[in-house]
C-alpha cells in the first residue's frame, strides 16, 4: 500500500519532534536531580605547610560536588573567614582548599604548635597548675606571668650557706691582698706571695618569691576528665560520657633558655601565676626584684621608720579620732630626724 507523500513527511517530522522532546526531557530531569554547581576555591600553585594564604594563591571555579563533600572545601562565601589563614599540610596545584588543611583564626592557630613556634629560640612546655593558683576563667590565647615561689619545706632555711669564700684568683691582686715573704727551701731566695682574701657570701633567707617570666602565651588549657553523672542513666540528659573538671595543666610558649629554670621550679617549688595584660609589649618586660624574708624585713622596717617620721602611731591608726599629747621635745626630735632610706642591696 502506497503512503501519500504528505503523510510520510508528517510522520518524519513527528518522529524528529519526539526525539527532540525526549532529549530535552532527559536534560531537564538530570538538571532537576543533580545539585547546582558550587563556586569552590582551588589552589593555583603548590602551597607548602606553614605558608600563609593570599589572594594570588587561589581562584574560584564552578564544580558540581556532593553537598556532604562540599562542606569540607572552602567556597567563595567562606573566603572572609579564611583570608590570611595558615596552610597546615601541603596542598598541590589544582586541589580544592580543604578546611582541615587550613588554620584560620587565633584558636585554630594556637592548636598548631608549628605555627606558634615562629622563633627558633622558643619552645612549648606543659606546666602543672591547680585551681587554687590560677584563675578558673583563663582561656587559650591569654597571657600569664610565671612566678617562682620557694619555701623552707625543702629542708633549708637559707641559700647559700653563710660561709666565707676564699678568693684565690690572681686577677684580684692589688685589691686587698696582703703580700708576704715565704722562704723557699733549697733556693736561698725569698718570693712575695699573697694571702687570699675572703668575702662574705650573700645570704638568701627562705622562703622567697621571684617573677620569672612575663607575658607568656597560653596555647592550651588541660582539664581533669570526670565521669558525667548525666550519661547512661535513666532519663539521661547528656550524650557526653565525660565532662571537664578542674584545671590540671597549661601549655605555654616560653624562651628555650628558661627550660631548665622552669623544670627546676616544677621539681623543687611551687609555681604561681597571674594574668598579664595583652597590651603589655615585649619591650616593656624587664627583670623585677625578688623577695625573701630579709628583703621583706628591710622593707617593713623602712615603712615603720617613715611612718614614725610622719607622726603615725599604732594608737592613732586604730583610733583616728584620738589625739595623743605629744611632748615638745618629741616633736623637735621627730622634725630634726634624718629620713631613713632603704638599705642598699649587697652585691654578690
Amino acid at each position: 500500500m502506497k503512503v501519500a507523500p504528505a503523510i510520510r513527511i508528517t510522520l518524519t517530522v513527528l518522529g524528529v519532534l519526539i526525539v527532540v522532546i525526549a532529549f530535552i526531557a532527559v536534560l531537564g530531569i538530570g538538571a532537576a536531580t543533580n545539585p547546582p554547581p558550587l563556586r569552590v576555591v582551588v589552589s593555583v600553585k603548590d602551597l607548602p605547610a606553614g605558608s600563609r594564604l593570599t589572594a594570588s594563591d587561589y581562584r574560584i571555579v564552578d564544580q558540581v560536588i556532593d553537598p556532604s563533600l562540599a562542606r569540607l572545601y572552602v567556597q567563595e562565601s567562606d573566603l572572609t573567614a579564611y583570608d590570611g589563614a595558615y596552610v597546615v599540610d601541603d596542598m598541590r596545584r589544582g586541589d580544592p582548599l580543604n578546611k582541615v588543611k587550613l588554620a584560620a583564626g587565633q584558636a585554630d592557630q594556637l592548636r598548631r604548635y608549628a605555627l606558634v613556634l615562629t622563633d627558633s629560640q622558643d619552645v612549648v612546655m606543659v606546666l602543672p597548675v591547680n585551681p587554687d593558683i590560677i584563675p578558673d576563667q583563663i582561656s587559650t590565647g591569654d597571657y600569664v606571668n610565671i612566678l617562682f615561689a620557694g619555701g623552707n619545706d625543702v629542708g633549708l632555711n637559707q641559700l647559700p650557706d653563710a660561709t666565707q669564700t676564699p678568693v684565690s684568683d690572681q686577677s684580684q691582686r692589688g685589691y686587698g691582698a696582703t703580700p708576704t715573704s715565704t722562704p723557699q727551701p733549697g733556693y736561698g731566695m725569698v718570693v712575695a706571695t699573697e694571702t687570699p682574701t675572703v668575702t662574705p657570701t650573700p645570704r638568701i633567707v627562705l622562703p622567697l618569691a621571684d617573677l620569672m617570666l612575663e607575658r607568656v602565651l597560653v596555647l592550651q588549657i588541660n582539664h581533669q576528665q570526670l565521669q558525667n553523672p548525666s550519661y547512661g542513666a535513666n532519663g539521661a540528659t547528656s550524650d557526653q560520657p565525660y565532662i571537664e573538671g578542674p584545671i590540671t595543666s597549661i601549655v605555654v610558649k616560653v624562651p628555650r633558655t628558661f627550660q631548665t629554670l622552669l623544670g627546676f621550679a616544677i621539681a623543687t617549688s611551687k609555681l604561681r601565676f597571674s594574668v598579664a595584660s595583652p597590651l603589655l609589649q615585649a619591650r616593656d618586660v624587664k627583670p623585677h626584684l625578688g623577695v625573701d624574708w630579709q628583703k621583706y624585713i628591710d622593707m617593713y622596717r623602712w615603712k615603720e621608720a617613715q611612718s614614725g617620721l610622719r607622726g603615725e602611731t599604732l594608737t592613732n591608726t586604730l583610733y583616728p579620732l584620738y589625739t595623743p599629747v605629744v611632748p615638745p621635745t618629741a616633736v623637735a626630735t621627730a622634725t630634726s630626724a634624718t629620713p631613713n632610706v632603704l638599705p642598699t642591696p649587697v652585691k654578690p
